[in-house]
């Protein structure tokens, strides 16, 4: 089955390899015996310190048998267009697409090309748990904090989605109900366990940062003052 992963960031290139190493190992019924080369294509970020991380993910999955492709389709550059159909290409030949962000406004401009009938939807975060809330309730394929009146690509997107013949799971390392019509498959990181060793557990403390300040969608000043008074409680 010729397969293709959309992934954006270092976290769905990494859930991609993930699945990848699970479908190989039959942890899934539908992905079982999935033993060719998995064909990626990483649609470049403009951030440079993203596009660092996911070269260094890319080095980390070396040998995990996924075809890596980069292509910079967001650049201001005259290729950006030949980049752009060349995925488009690869979307609309794929017989099974997995997916990192299906808000994302550039995967859901290529779904429209999409004639894959297996749909594979990898991810960690809170789109996780909105996507199960989307399906759940019949809603369109925006996030909470979009506003649409359905008819644009989310409206499409969702459209492709809600078709019957299309197979559909999620595999995640998240606890969610499981949306109707879609497979929920556990993702317990069994190849990063396998590859790397136990972690080394030392005193303090890491404080790490979010993508929803620095996309907008919690305010910065707010988030300040629940870091501080997490400190503050733990003092």
């Amino acid at each position: 089955m010729r397969t293709l992963a959309l992934v954006e960031s270092p976290a769905q290139l990494l859930n991609v390899a993930e699945w990848a190493y699970c479908a190989r190992q039959g942890g899934a019924d539908a992905h079982q015996g999935e033993d060719s080369a998995l064909q990626v294509a990483v649609l470049l970020p403009l951030d440079p310190w993203s596009r660092v991380q996911l070269a260094r993910v890319a080095e980390l999955t070396a040998g995990q048998r996924l075809d890596i492709a980069r292509f910079e389709i967001r650049s201001g550059t005259v290729s950006r267009v030949r980049q752009f159909a060349a995925v488009r290409r690869l979307v609309a030949g794929a017989e099974r697409l997995v997916v990192g962000d299906l808000f994302s406004g550039m995967v859901q401009t290529l779904l429209l090309s999409a004639k894959a009938r297996d749909l594979v939807i990898v991810d960690d975060g809170t789109a996780t748990t909105e996507f199960v809330r989307i399906v759940t309730e019949g809603r369109r394929l925006t996030r909470w904090h979009q506003q649409t009146n359905g008819a644009g690509r989310g409206g499409k997107a969702m459209d492709w989605l809600s078709e019957p013949s299309l197979l559909r799971s999620l595999f995640t390392c998240m606890e969610v109900a499981q949306p109707p019509g879609i497979q929920v498959v556990s993702n317990a990181y069994a190849w990063t366990r396998s590859r790397f060793p136990h972690p080394t557990v030392r005193t303090g403390a890491d404080l790490l940062g979010t993508s929803l300040v620095e996309t907008g969608i919690v305010g910065e000043d707010r988030y300040l003052d629940a870091v501080r008074a997490i400190v503050r409680a733990l003092n």
